[in-house]
């Protein structure tokens, strides 16, 4: 769960029965309260941590990755997610406005689109490592 928040994804991750998650923030607030949210929620094992996708401690690959963050972000790190995505890994994003430069950035990597919403303008887009 990249850009964490308050950790809600990561913890509804683990209630529908993901053996392992890696949540992080780069902002300090969202990762005491992520923390604390998982605390609540009796996810003791279940830690956020501090940073963004290239300096957190992370798995080998996932099957899974949830992206929450704006589109400069998203570019950006778009070679990381690809990389940290099991062969069939699906890549979720989400925060953004615009679909073309993150869909053709998201195919330069392998990724391949398996659907898209846009709601009040923005747009989250399902991507699968080919």
């Amino acid at each position: 769960d990249a850009g964490s928040g308050t950790g809600i994804l990561a913890i509804m991750a683990m209630k529908l029965g993901a053996v392992k998650v890696t949540a992080f923030d780069i902002d300090e607030w969202s990762v005491e309260n992520g923390n604390e949210n998982f605390e609540i929620n009796d996810f003791h094992d279940l830690s956020m941590q501090i940073g963004d996708i290239r300096s957190v401690k992370m798995e080998e690959a996932y099957d899974l990755i949830l992206a929450n963050i704006n589109k400069n972000v998203l570019l950006d790190e778009m070679e990381v997610y690809a990389a940290k995505l099991l062969q069939g890994g699906k890549l979720l994003l989400s925060g953004f406005y615009d679909i073309a430069d993150i869909s053709q950035k998201a195919c330069e990597y392998g990724l391949q689109p398996l659907g898209q919403k846009v709601r009040n303008k923005w747009t989250s887009l399902l991507f699968q490592k080919a």
